[in-house]
């Protein structure tokens, strides 16, 4: 190998030829012709069996890719989504193309294809799932608690009610009902005059401690006792209630769990 070889030269020598042999190198054959701009692409759904739409599209892209060039240039996206049931979406210049690129594959019928002159979007938009009670979740806002992990007490529907362990009650706000660890840190600091310093410690906050800490008058106690008011917001059991639509369905880490252990209302995490 001349890369262990002592006369550095003749590396160097060898490096240099390489090199101008590469750039004076010129392909063979007859001038390339200017090539002809394919039509637009268009969006076009395919009907399939319900429940095969991401798995469809991974049948249709393996042909594509196994086919060759016959279908390449025209083809420019395919994929499924669980949102958009009994269908697959193919961006293709040919619609032709995409007929021939369905024949012959099980649970896809290329008899059932139609071009999508609507507005795009919204088979893009990543789709709303409700969370149900029980569920866990990160939020979104309030700014103090993004990022945090919150337990789902309940979850108002449209119909201003809202589902409690499979029952429809009746409720206040519309929303993920969800019960939160308080950053109390940061009201601490509040009624000191204190400002803010990183992001405030959690701490579950029960009656007794918040009259402790924020004085009788601004504390309102409810019944069952263990509900309070301060600052306009409700306290269950130590816990933040919250209602929010600003939520992202979460694995909890063990870490996470660990402060909701003793919450009545998670009773069964």
């Amino acid at each position: 190998c001349l890369a262990n070889h002592d006369d550095m030269e003749q590396w160097r020598s060898l490096l240099a030829r390489a090199h101008e042999r590469g750039h004076t190198h010129k392909l063979s054959g007859p001038s390339t012709k200017e090539l002809k701009p394919l039509p637009p692409a268009m969006l076009y759904r395919v009907r399939v069996k319900e429940g095969y739409e991401e798995t469809a599209a991974v049948v249709v892209g393996n042909k594509l890719l196994t086919a060759g060039t016959a279908w390449a240039p025209s083809v420019k996206s395919i994929f499924g989504r669980v949102s958009c049931p009994t269908w697959i979406f193919i961006e293709s210049s040919n619609g032709a193309e995409v007929n021939k690129l369905c024949a012959n594959l099980t649970d896809i019928y290329p008899r059932d294809i139609h071009p999508i002159v609507e507005d795009l979007s919204q088979y893009l938009r990543e789709p709303f799932v409700a969370p149900k009670p029980g569920d866990w979740v990160r939020l979104n806002s309030p700014p103090l608690y993004r990022g945090d992990l919150a337990y789902v007490a309940a979850y108002n529907d449209n119909n201003n009610s809202y589902w409690v362990e499979g029952h429809k009650k009746d409720s206040g706000g519309q929303g993920a009902n969800v019960l939160i660890v308080p950053r109390v840190e940061h009201f601490v600091n509040q009624t000191k005059g204190k400002g803010r310093a990183g992001q405030p410690s959690k701490l579950l906050l029960e009656v007794k401690e918040a009259i402790r800490l924020f004085g009788a008058d601004a504390v309102k106690v409810h019944n069952p006792p263990t509900n309070f008011t301060y600052l306009g917001n409700w306290y269950h059991d130590g816990f933040l209630y919250h209602v929010t639509h600003d939520v992202k369905p979460v694995v909890p880490t063990i870490e996470e769990l660990a402060l909701f252990q003793d919450c009545a209302a998670a009773k069964d995490i």
